[in-house]
C-alpha cells in the first residue's frame, strides 16, 4: 500500500507543476495589483475567481492526472493481495494529491496577497468583482470559514473526479478516459452558460470542484453531495467486486492504420509550438492594441479578419497569418509524406482512397485543435487584460466558421495538389485564393472573417456556414471521384 501511494505521488508531484505554479503566480500578482479588499477577502476571491478556476486550474489538474494513469508495474502489484486493495491505494494517493495541487495554490494566495490589511468580517458594502464573497457571506460567518470549506470542496471535488477517471481507465482504457475527460470538461466550460443545465447531475465537474456553483438553484448542494456518494459507491462495488470484467464494448480505437501513422507524423513538439507561438502573438497584438473594451470587442477585434470593400495591408498580414499557419505545416506535412512514401508505405493502403482518408482526417484533427486553442489562449489573455463581460456565442459561432474555412482551404490545397503534384504551387493556389476574396465577396476563403459578415449585410451564420459546407462538398466530390488518383501516377 505505502509503495503504491509513494509511486503515484511521485508521478503526480513532477517539475510539470512549474507551469501551474507559474500560472497561479501570474492570477495572484495581477489580482493583488488592482485590489483594494482585505486579506481575507482577497484570497477567498482567489479561490473562487471563475476564469483562473476554468481555464488554467482544472485543465492542468485533468492534464497532471492524465499524465499520471500509467499501470502499476508488475513488482508492485503481487506486493498486494487484492486488486482492490492496490485501486484503493491509488484513491488514497489521489487524495494526497488533490490536497497538495490545493494547498500549494492556497500558499501562493496566502504569499501574495501578504501587505493587504486583515478583517475576518464579510463587509456591508461589497465591490462588483466580490460578488461571490457576497453570496459565500449569507452562509458563513466570517471569510476564514469560507476560505477553509471551499478549499476542502475542492479538494474532495477534484479527488472525486480523478476516482471515477481512475475506475473508468480500468475497464475502458486510456484512449478513452482522454476522450472522456476532455468530454467533461467541454461539458464544464459550455454547461455553466447553458440555462436550466446545472440541473443535470453527474455530467457537469464544475458542480463537485467549485463550490459557489452549487448555489444556482435551492438544493443543488444536496444534489452534488449525493452524487458523490454515489459515485464513491459505484465504484466500491465494481472495484471490489468486477475488476475483472471486460466489457464487450469497450473502446479500443481500432480505426489506426495510417491515419495514426499520419497524425504521429503531423502532431509532433515542433508544429504544435509553432502554432501557440503564432497564437500567443496575434493575440497579445490584439489585447494591447485595445482600451477600455469589452471581452466581445476582443473577440471582435482577434477574429475580424479582412473585408471585401477595400484593401488594408495590416488587417490582411494579420488574417493570412492566422489561416495560413496550419496550411504551411500541413503543406510540409504532404511534402515529407510524398517524400517518405515508398512501397512498403503503399501496400498498406490496401486502397488509394484510404491515402485521402488518412491524410484529411489528419489534417481535419490539426485544424480542429488549432482554433480551439486560439480560443483557449484568447480566452487566457483576456483574461489577463481584465477584458469584462462575456461572449460565448460569439466565441463559438466564430471557431466553427474558423475550422469550417480553413478545412476548405486545406481540401482545396489537396485538390491542387493532387492536380499538379506540388505542394508549392498549391500552397501558393490557397494565398492566391485568399487574395481575391478582398474583391470577390462570396469566395469562401475568409468567410470566417467578422469583417466579411459586416460588410455583406449582416450576413447570418448559418448563411455562412451553408456556403463553407457547399463550397467543401464541391471541392470533396471532385477530390473523392477524380483528382486523389492522380497522386499515385
Amino acid at each position: 500500500m505505502k509503495a503504491i501511494i509513494n509511486l503515484y505521488l511521485k508521478q503526480f508531484f513532477t517539475g510539470k507543476l512549474l507551469f501551474l505554479l507559474a500560472g497561479c503566480l501570474l492570477f495572484s500578482i495581477g489580482e493583488r495589483q488592482n485590489t483594494s479588499v482585505s486579506y481575507e477577502l482577497y484570497v477567498l476571491h482567489m479561490l473562487t475567481e471563475h476564469y483562473y478556476l476554468t481555464y488554467l486550474m482544472v485543465p492542468m489538474y485533468l492534464l497532471f492526472f492524465y499524465q499520471s494513469l500509467e499501470s502499476l508495474p508488475a513488482f508492485v502489484l503481487i506486493r498486494t493481495r487484492y486488486f482492490w486493495k492496490s485501486f484503493f491505494a491509488r484513491a488514497a494517493a489521489i487524495f494526497m494529491t488533490a490536497f497538495g495541487f490545493v494547498g500549494l495554490q492556497v500558499i501562493i494566495f496566502l504569499l501574495v496577497g501578504m501587505g493587504l490589511k486583515r478583517s475576518n468580517q464579510f463587509p456591508a458594502d461589497f465591490l462588483v468583482e466580490l460578488e461571490v464573497a457576497r453570496l459565500l457571506g449569507h452562509y458563513f460567518p466570517n471569510p476564514v470559514m469560507a476560505i477553509v470549506v471551499v478549499a476542502l470542496f475542492m479538494v474532495v471535488g477534484l479527488a472525486t473526479v480523478s476516482i471515477a477517471m481512475l475506475a473508468f481507465h480500468h475497464f475502458f482504457g486510456e484512449k478513452a478516459t482522454l476522450a472522456m475527460m476532455i468530454g467533461l470538461y467541454i461539458c464544464m466550460t459550455f454547461g455553466i452558460k447553458i440555462p436550466g443545465a446545472a440541473q443535470i447531475p453527474f455530467i457537469f465537474i464544475d458542480s463537485y470542484i467549485i463550490f459557489h456553483h452549487n448555489f444556482s438553484y435551492q438544493g443543488k448542494l444536496i444534489v452534488t453531495i449525493v452524487s458523490m456518494v454515489m459515485i464513491y459507491a459505484t465504484v466500491y462495488v465494481v472495484v471490489k467486486h468486477y475488476w475483472q470484467y471486460d466489457p464487450e464494448w469497450n473502446w479500443k480505437w481500432r480505426r489506426s492504420g495510417m491515419g495514426r501513422f499520419y497524425r504521429r507524423q503531423l502532431f509532433t513538439a515542433k508544429n504544435i509550438w509553432a502554432c501557440v507561438g503564432i497564437i500567443l502573438t496575434i493575440s497579445l497584438w490584439k489585447a494591447t492594441t485595445l482600451e477600455e473594451a469589452t471581452y466581445r470587442d476582443y473577440v471582435t477585434a482577434l477574429f475580424y479578419g479582412h473585408g471585401s470593400s477595400e484593401f488594408h495591408l495590416f488587417s490582411f498580414l494579420e488574417m493570412i497569418i492566422m489561416n495560413s499557419t496550419p496550411l504551411y505545416v500541413l503543406a510540409v506535412f504532404l511534402e515529407e509524406e510524398k517524400r517518405d512514401r515508398n512501397l512498403a508505405i503503399t501496400i498498406r493502403l490496401k486502397k488509394k482512397v484510404s491515402w485521402l482518408y488518412a491524410v484529411s482526417g489528419a489534417g481535419m484533427a490539426f485544424i480542429a485543435i488549432y482554433v480551439l486553442g486560439f480560443i483557449m489562449i484568447g480566452g487566457i489573455v483576456g483574461i489577463v487584460f481584465e477584458f469584462r463581460g462575456q461572449a460565448i456565442v460569439l466565441a463559438l459561432n466564430t471557431a466553427i466558421l474558423k475550422f469550417l474555412d480553413l478545412f476548405a482551404q486545406f481540401l482545396w490545397m489537396i485538390l491542387l495538389y493532387t492536380l499538379r503534384r506540388n505542394i508549392t504551387w498549391a500552397f501558393l493556389g490557397v494565398m492566391i485564393v485568399n487574395l481575391l476574396s478582398i474583391w470577390f465577396v462570396y469566395v469562401p476563403a475568409g468567410m470566417s472573417s467578422i469583417a466579411r459578415s459586416e460588410e455583406m449585410g449582416g450576413l447570418s451564420f448559418v448563411m455562412r456556414m451553408s456556403i463553407l459546407l457547399i463550397s467543401q462538398l464541391i471541392i470533396w466530390i471532385y477530390v473523392r471521384t477524380v483528382s486523389y488518383k492522380k497522386i499515385f501516377q
